[in-house]
């Protein structure tokens, strides 16, 4: 196994591999990828990967307009294949309050150069047949979000990162420090040795980071998603729906629907608890949270109700 490296990077989901990859043009500058399961197999495949370019503030917006470039050059840039689709998307207010915001969100929009509007929810029902007009108060299209197969970019950034020594199903037990500077990294198989190390576990930043007496502030949650079986009328192209107080998202997805919640109280998970052989498709998962969210938005999108599931995850 290698034994010393400008750079060690701990973690290959898409941070850790994008690090990885544009670490990897410098000249004369090695850098490991390692990962205690198979390269890019955890969270970041299991992501929606939308694309969301209306942000609280100026910076996020210009953040995510950048990602958005990357997002369609990506291919050119690395040779690997990423589907995508520039598909809008709708962001849909049942609140008076959550009207305000939206008009908020248009004027911030508009001045960093978004294509936004504000529309009749008979409108957005045109653009999106899946959502109905009922008990919406205000309606936003935004032209410029999309959406990605996000299992497709930690993998394409690993292949692409052609000087990258790949350490794929190998444990970081500690991030080496001595007198206050990092020297490397101690693995299950031996030690690597490095000025530089990126803790870019995900679920496990924090359990690799208090391995070597440092305290991140992270915490894993569950997010929770259900792809349905192909329906009639779903296109690629229809845009994306945001039910903005009820947290529901949905996007197309090979002929159905992606959808899913961000969960008010979501369940916790301390990594350490689970054990070393734990893998995401393992985590325990509750569809009744996912169904009580159907139940929630059925006037807006009862198709959530009605469609067979194809596939459930988190």
């Amino acid at each position: 196994m290698i034994s010393k490296a400008d750079a060690i990077v701990i973690g290959s989901g898409a941070l850790g591999a994008a690090t990885a990859y544009y670490l990897s043009k410098r000249k004369d500058f090695s850098v490991v990828l390692i990962d205690k399961h198979d390269i890019g197999s955890q969270t970041s495949p299991r992501a929606a990967g939308m694309v969301s370019c209306v942000r609280k503030s100026d910076l996020m917006i210009g953040l995510i307009k950048d990602a958005c470039r990357k997002i369609e050059t990506f291919t050119e840039e690395t040779g690997q294949p990423l589907d995508w689709v520039h598909s809008g998307s709708l962001r849909i207010a049942r609140r008076p309050q959550d009207a305000e915001v939206i008009k908020d969100d248009l004027e911030r929009g508009r001045r960093m150069g978004l294509d936004v509007d504000l529309i009749s929810p008979e409108q957005a029902h045109r653009l999106n047949p899946f959502l109905k007009p009922t008990g919406v108060v205000a309606a936003m299209r935004i032209g410029d979000d999309r959406y990605f197969d996000p299992a497709q970019v930690a993998v394409g950034f690993a292949r692409a990162a052609q000087s990258v020594t790949l350490l794929p199903k190998t444990d970081v037990l500690a991030v080496n420090i001595t007198a206050g500077k990092v020297t490397g990294a101690t693995t299950a198989k031996g030690i690597i040795q490095g000025p530089i190390v990126v803790d870019a576990a995900g679920a496990w930043t924090r359990q690799v980071a208090e391995a070597s007496g440092i305290g991140v502030p992270l915490v894993p949650t569950r997010q929770q998603l259900i792809i349905t079986e192909p329906l009639d009328g779903v296109r690629a192209d229809l845009p994306m729906v945001r039910i903005m107080d009820a947290a529901v998202y949905a996007r197309p997805c090979h002929g159905g629907l992606l959808w899913g919640v961000y969960e008010e109280r979501p369940q916790f998970f301390d990594m350490q608890s689970l054990g070393a052989s734990f893998d995401v498709k393992d985590m325990p998962l509750d569809i009744e949270v996912l169904r009580s969210a159907a139940t929630d938005v059925k006037d807006q999108l009862p198709v959530l109700e009605t469609a067979q599931v194809r596939e459930f995850r988190g």
